[in-house]
């Protein structure tokens, strides 16, 4: 719906899902599921980042580093670490591309890059990035008009459900449960 919205091709949008499904199907654990939904999650931001009018050379420098990082990537973890990590980049692109103040997308980036320090583990890098994702998906849902409360009242079970975590794969589903939120509200805003 999205996707439509913002005039990215059907032709596209069914080609990544068709990756998708066969990824799915081919993927034999839990950590193999959560990269193919992270890496077509670059793919649509991609479009997304294209369609609203992020620099072609920005693009093409996140989707580099993409590449490359599953090239160097030796686990699912460490694959979905790098599609956590463009999603963020990416969201940063668009929200800027946006509106967003550059204060507030700077803040952000400067939490993901003291949060990737800081990290112990994939893991740890894997929480870094749904919870830099949900930040930005916050800011880009004000923007784009998504009223304050809704927005709020998602932020405030993200609080919550950090706080009642108790390992980091809680904190990262807590990230992703708030992603898909945050979609639907943008997704319902921009029908």
């Amino acid at each position: 719906m999205i996707s439509h919205e913002l005039g990215v091709s059907y032709s596209s949008v069914s080609s990544i899902h068709s990756t998708f499904v066969s990824s799915d199907n081919r993927a034999s654990s839990a950590p193999q599921q959560l990269v193919n939904g992270n890496y077509r999650c670059v793919e649509l931001l991609e479009l997304w980042a294209s369609n609203l009018g992020v620099s072609y050379s920005t693009i093409n420098s996140i989707h580099s580093s993409f590449v490359s990082g599953d090239n160097r990537a030796s686990s699912a973890v460490q694959q979905s670490v790098n599609g956590f990590y463009r999603c963020v980049e990416l969201l940063e692109a668009i929200a800027l591309k946006l509106g967003v103040s550059s204060s507030t997308v700077n803040s952000i980036h400067s939490s993901f890059v003291s949060g990737d320090n800081r990290a112990s583990s994939a893991v740890q890098q894997q929480v870094n990035g749904s919870y830099r994702c949900v930040e930005l998906l916050e800011a880009i849902a004000l923007k784009l008009g998504v009223s304050s409360s809704t927005v709020n009242s998602i932020h405030s079970t993200f609080v919550s459900s950090d706080n009642r975590a108790s390992s980091a794969p809680q904190q990262m589903v807590n990230g992703l449960y708030r992603c898909v939120e945050l979609l639907e509200a943008i997704a319902y805003r921009l029908n």
